[in-house]
């Protein structure tokens, strides 16, 4: 048993990380529950083939583990081996680490760990990721269930809590954006599937502040609209995901328009 200060769960991933000695590294989240069998031929055909990261799917289940839905699938090839950024420009949209084998030499060879004490962090983990990553897959197998408990609530218990939480956000998008000078970035499919995600990013903040007007207080939604400028994050420039966020993107844009939405 591992003992330390308490550095939240990406400084326990961390630290796991460090201390695995074995070739693959899987995350599991408390209660949520891998089915065991299917992992461990995914273990083996990763080991066979050489997959830097080999990723699969899952469901959401409830107390009693039993099927609620499955997770979307991403916008890609599935059962076909490809790079990282191979995938990111096909349309993977960086979400859970818990759906991925991962080759521990890959994270140790490119210093990879997961940025400390921010909500999400599995978004901008998983950017870096892919674009290291020379060999990954995707399967087409449900192995891993999230559990979805009756009536739980997520959303954070104080105003500060809260505003942490979606200030992350703002940090999240910054650490995707500066991917592209850190891994000094040229090829313009790369560098566009890297600004779409970060875009969408700041896209559903800003959603989220329109259309839950009343979560946070006006003064907050500035100072996070201020530090989306600071780092050249707003107005929105670049890729979008669908097309209800390219068309709103327009409105958003509009510094003057959305000051009148946020102050609703």
């Amino acid at each position: 048993m591992i003992s330390q200060e308490n550095q939240g769960s990406s400084g326990a991933r961390n630290t796991a990380i460090e201390l695995a000695q074995g070739e693959f590294i899987q995350f599991l989240d408390a209660d949520d529950l891998l089915d065991a069998e299917k992992i461990i031929k995914m273990l083996y055909e990763a080991k066979q083939n050489n997959f830097d990261l080999y990723g699969y799917r899952m469901d959401f289940v409830d107390e009693n583990y039993i099927q609620i839905s499955e997770k979307e699938k991403h916008p890609l090839s599935y059962n076909k081996p490809m790079s990282g950024v191979e995938s990111l420009i096909q349309g993977y949209q960086p979400s859970s680490i818990c759906v991925f084998l991962f080759k521990r030499a890959l994270l140790i060879k490119n210093k990879l760990r997961i940025y400390p004490k921010i909500t999400h962090m599995d978004i901008e983990f998983m950017t870096r990721v892919m674009l290291c990553a020379k060999k990954v897959i995707f399967k087409d197998t449900i192995a891993y269930h999230y559990l979805q408990r009756q009536g739980s609530i997520t959303k954070p218990t104080t105003k500060e809590k809260l505003e942490k939480f979606i200030f992350d956000e703002v940090t999240i998008s910054k650490l995707m954006k500066e991917n592209i000078q850190k891994y000094k970035l040229t090829n313009k499919e790369t560098i566009d599937a890297v600004k779409k995600n970060y875009n969408s990013v700041v896209w559903n903040l800003i959603w989220r502040f329109v259309s839950k007007h009343k979560e946070v207080d006006y003064n907050f939604k500035i100072k996070c609209l201020n530090a989306l400028k600071d780092s050249n994050l707003y107005p929105i420039q670049g890729e979008l995901k669908t097309s209800f966020q390219k068309m709103s993107s327009i409105f958003f844009n509009s510094e003057r328009f959305l000051k009148l939405l946020l102050k609703r």
